[in-house]
């Protein structure tokens, strides 16, 4: 069973039993145990210090494979096994108190990126070493309350001070990433980033951050990385921006074409492998395609992932060329701002 699964009532018995133990001057191993069980099975020597326990009495439990060294001053209470969470949690217990998650890695704990490689990040309101093996620090003198929160057991910072902190590393592409994954979990809350912002001095990143923000009503939402990647030509061809995954009725059905431009009567379908794969698939878009362009008079445009990443300036030109045809007017005023 992981640490993290102890029962509420197990967990508060245990630290009834902690509490009475060091009244009594003694040390407590049930007490390590409770206090694992919500820090993802890691322990401090700090913390086993302030239990009753003393360096000797550490190192005996050490000798017996009970406690298990996880990076300076931090133990593994039980067994060696590590799982990800456990890895942020050495991270942010190693670089001591008010620390937090943070950057890349608080993003991937958010659920906002994939697998981060390389030692967590952590964000300290206190000075120590900047880099170690087990954690690279991050300084901040405007780490506020409200900036911080505590995710699977593991304190982290929120959606909007993490990508505040990652515009701060200069690859927008990460960002745009990170940025379209919390519109899509429902987790992005726009006055909070624009509060993060106001609060730190001079954020580096800021001017791609507030371009995004500013993007953040015109296209709501994306569902794949191919769709972001389409998005992405787009806006560096400085086109109108679509309406993006927003469903239309077509005979009494839902449909919900990738990019929509209603004014120009413009419909661009991105065709992923996941979703469009297969002779049935296939079919049933052409069939799409068909309705649309009979019953609605849609121009219908699809293009593949070696279209979108590898011919980028031709699908624009494309793409252009579609909006013209009926609203030349409107491209041509997006081109002189």
């Amino acid at each position: 069973m992981e640490p993290s699964s102890a029962r509420p009532d197990d967990v508060e018995r245990r630290l009834e039993v902690a509490r009475r133990s060091q009244v009594a001057g003694r040390p407590d191993d049930h007490a390590v145990a409770a206090l694992a069980a919500r820090q993802q099975g890691r322990v401090t020597w700090p913390q086993l210090l302030t239990r009753g326990f003393t360096p000797a009495m550490v190192q005996r439990r050490v000798r017996a494979g009970l406690l298990h060294p996880r990076g300076r001053g931090v133990y593994a209470v039980g067994h060696p096994a590590t799982w990800r969470e456990a890895l942020f949690m050495e991270a942010v217990l190693g670089a001591g108190a008010a620390t937090r998650l943070s950057h890349n890695f608080a993003c991937e704990h958010l659920g906002l990126l994939p697998f981060q490689a390389g030692p967590p990040h952590v964000l300290s309101e206190v000075d120590g070493p900047s880099v170690r093996r087990e954690f690279i620090r991050h300084r901040s003198a405007t780490l506020r309350p409200q900036d911080t929160i505590v995710v699977r057991g593991v304190p982290c910072t929120s959606v909007a001070r993490s990508l505040v902190d990652l515009a701060s590393f200069g690859d927008v592409a990460m960002l745009e990433k990170a940025f379209d994954r919390a519109q899509l979990r429902r987790v992005l809350r726009i006055e909070e980033v624009e509060s993060v912002l106001a609060a730190t001095t001079r954020p580096r990143g800021a001017v791609a951050l507030r371009r995004l923000l500013a993007l953040h009503g015109a296209c709501p939402l994306t569902r794949s990385e191919l769709e972001r990647r389409f998005l992405q030509v787009i806006r560096r061809a400085r086109l109108p921006e679509p309406l993006v995954n927003l469903a239309v009725r077509l005979e009494g059905r839902k449909v919900v074409p990738d990019f929509r431009w209603p004014r120009h009567s413009l419909v661009v379908e991105v065709d992923g492998a996941k979703w469009h794969e297969g002779p049935v698939r296939s079919r049933a878009d052409r069939r799409r395609d068909r309705r649309l362009y009979l019953l609605q008079g849609w121009t219908v445009l699809r293009y593949g992932w070696e279209e979108v990443v590898g011919e980028g300036a031709l699908v624009a030109s494309e793409v252009e060329r579609g909006l013209e045809v009926a609203g030349r007017p409107q491209v041509a005023a997006r081109r002189a701002m």
